[in-house]
């Protein structure tokens, strides 16, 4: 649960937090970059979900928070994680990101391997992500 304007939501992302955690380093070495971000995984949620209930949009709650990888979207959103990550076959990374007021990059196909990913349609099937537009 979270609290967002003086009310308490649960966002119900229904996602794995995970943190990169880096190989132990001696102390004079730099740290890298991506060192401590929190990041998401796509898990089975749509937009509207009768099954496991719809997550809260963070940005307007009233309204449904976007497509299929609406929860790695509202996961960012809420800065419940840094990053997450979201497929992408007809706008399930594009419009959860909109929706949800934060960065969603759906890159050409084929660019990142879509291997374990359940197929939908796989001439069209992406991996995306999500990221704050605010750190």
């Amino acid at each position: 649960k979270m609290e967002v304007g003086g009310d308490d939501y649960d966002y119900g992302a229904f996602i794995q937090r995970i943190e990169l955690r880096p190989t132990p380093r001696a102390p004079e070495e730099p740290s890298l970059p991506l060192q401590g971000l929190t990041f998401a995984v796509k898990d089975i949620i749509n937009g509207e979900n009768k099954h496991y209930g719809t997550p809260t949009n963070p940005c307007a709650p009233d309204r449904v928070p976007g497509g299929s990888s609406s929860g790695s979207a509202v996961a960012v959103a809420a800065k419940l994680v840094d990053l997450s990550l979201g497929t992408d076959t007809g706008g399930s990374v594009r419009v959860p990101a909109a929706y949800c007021g934060i960065f969603g990059f759906r890159p050409s196909h084929g660019i990142i391997s879509t291997m374990n990913v359940i197929p939908m349609a796989q001439i069209f099937d992406t991996v995306g992500k999500f990221l704050a537009l605010e750190t």
